[in-house]
């Protein structure tokens, strides 16, 4: 019997992280604690009095995250959400790439600036010998 591959899940960071969950257009925000942090999704701790929609806002203050999310599980105190991305998947992908050029760009800026350090140095060595 050949078992059926899973599907790799994203690495989770224990967390101990403020953080607000929101629907209703702002109007009504809740706050929690993450306690474990993907790049998929988040596992939260809410009051267990509070009622949760399926779809809500979650932002992370610590890590700059704000984003749409769906619960996809919930247990007591504790619920877990998937980020959802407001942009379609090649959007995204591209404003990844767009932001690795850009880092890419100033990495090759400071390394001009070190060469131009680095032939100073050697100038006045040559000099001073």
């Amino acid at each position: 019997m050949q078992v059926p591959a899973q599907s790799p899940r994203a690495v989770r960071q224990r967390a101990l992280l403020n953080a607000k969950l929101s629907y209703a257009d702002g109007q009504i925000s809740i706050p929690c604690t993450v306690t474990q942090i993907s790049e998929t999704g988040a596992k939260v701790s809410v009051e267990e009095s509070v009622t949760l929609p399926e779809r809500l806002r979650i932002e992370i203050f610590q890590r700059g995250v704000d984003s749409p999310a769906r619960l996809v599980w919930r247990r007591g105190r504790e619920a877990g959400f998937a980020f959802m991305s407001n942009d379609p998947p090649e959007a995204a992908a591209a404003r990844a790439k767009s932001d690795r050029i850009r880092e890419l760009e100033e990495e090759i800026a400071s390394l001009r600036g070190l060469i131009v350090d680095l032939r100073a140095q050697l100038r006045s060595r040559d000099e001073a010998y």
